[in-house]
Parts: structure tokens; sequence; C-alpha cells
């Protein structure tokens, strides 16, 4: 049910990465696509997709590439430019983390992604990022690239300057947003941020 305020929005397609699809399940959600090498399902369930008429794209166990690579692969492929991932957090650590080094991949490709988990948003800033009715949410700050300068903040408690940040320190971590609308800069670098909000 946590996830249903993120789901109301109006999405023209929904993929699901293996066992993703059991949480669309959760939530009501038929895909329209499910792929993956089918490590986490049965083959129950991926017949009774193909009944369904879901497009089913199965990959070889042995591969170089996640399934969340492979989805993000498929939006490509097919033009769908604008992806946000609900799922990501849950599962192994090294999963997490190749899922949210996946969002620059997606950047490198032309391609907008972002996390999405209840209380919590996750991207990329290149340049300029503006966050619209979030006061009172906390905001973190991480270098993706080894520094990234020319870092300055509006609308947070915290207020960066022109500073620089590096990836080694903590610095960006937790920051309040004060205002309605808050913004983030860039001059040179690629930053994480972490829009959460704690009940």
């Amino acid at each position: 049910d946590d996830y249903i305020p993120i789901m109301k929005k109006e999405y023209s397609t929904f993929i699901a990465a293996d066992g993703g699809v059991l949480l669309l399940e959760e939530l009501g959600i038929t895909p329209d696509v499910l792929l993956g090498d089918f490590d986490s399902i049965t083959e129950d369930k991926i017949r009774y997709y193909q009944k369904n008429n879901v497009k089913i794209i199965k990959y070889p166990n042995d591969k170089d590439e996640t399934d969340g690579e492979l989805t993000l692969k498929f939006c490509l492929d097919n033009n769908l430019d604008n992806i946000v991932i609900i799922g990501a957090q849950g599962g192994r650590l090294d999963q997490q983390l190749g899922n949210i080094f996946l969002m620059e991949y997606a950047q490198y490709h032309g391609l907008k992604a972002v996390i999405k988990a209840p209380g919590l948003e996750m991207g990329l800033i290149v340049q300029n990022k503006v966050f619209n009715d979030c006061e009172g949410e906390y905001l973190s700050l991480i270098p993706l690239s080894k520094q990234v300068s020319g870092v300055s903040t509006k609308g947070c408690k915290y207020p960066l300057n022109n500073d620089r940040l590096y990836r080694y320190k903590s610095r960006g971590i937790s920051n309040l947003i004060t205002k309605d609308k808050s913004e983030v800069s860039v001059n040179e670098g690629i930053l994480i941020y972490l829009k959460h909000r704690f009940s």
C-alpha cells in the first residue's frame, strides 16, 4: 500500500524485471513486459503471463548484465526515456548499489531515470534540479564523480554557495528543505540526490 501514491501517476508502460513482477502483483498491476533470466519466479507464473498477453523476454542465466540493466536497455531500444524504478532497495547490497549506478547508465544514454520508494526519491543532478512542494523533507547530495564543483543550493537550511563536494567526505548528507521551491545547481561533476521524508 505504501507504493500506491507513487503508482497513481499515469505511466505508459510497466516493465517487470524478473521477481519485480511480484511487487507489481501486490499493487494490482499487470506488466506490459516481463524480462530477465527468471531465476526468481516459477515457470507457472511465466506461463500465466504469457496467456495474459504479456511480452516475455527471457535471457540466459549466464550473462554479463543484471536484469535491471537489461530493463534499461529495453527502454533505450523502445524509446521509453522517462523511467521510474521501484523495488530497487530490497535484497542484496550489491544489487542495490548496482541499481543506483544504473542511473548513470541511463543518463549516459540520454534517459531520465529516478528510483522511488515510499518516502524516498533518488536521482542524478548533472547541471541543476528544482524541487517543488518539498518543504520539510531531507535532501542529501552525494558525489558520483570523485569531486563535484560549483555546488549551490537554494531553499535549504544549510546553504552551499559555489562549494566543492568530495565523494570521500560527507558534507552533503542530510540537509533540510525549508522552502516550497528549492534548487541545486552544479558547475562540474555529477551528484546523486536523495530526497526523503521521515514520518
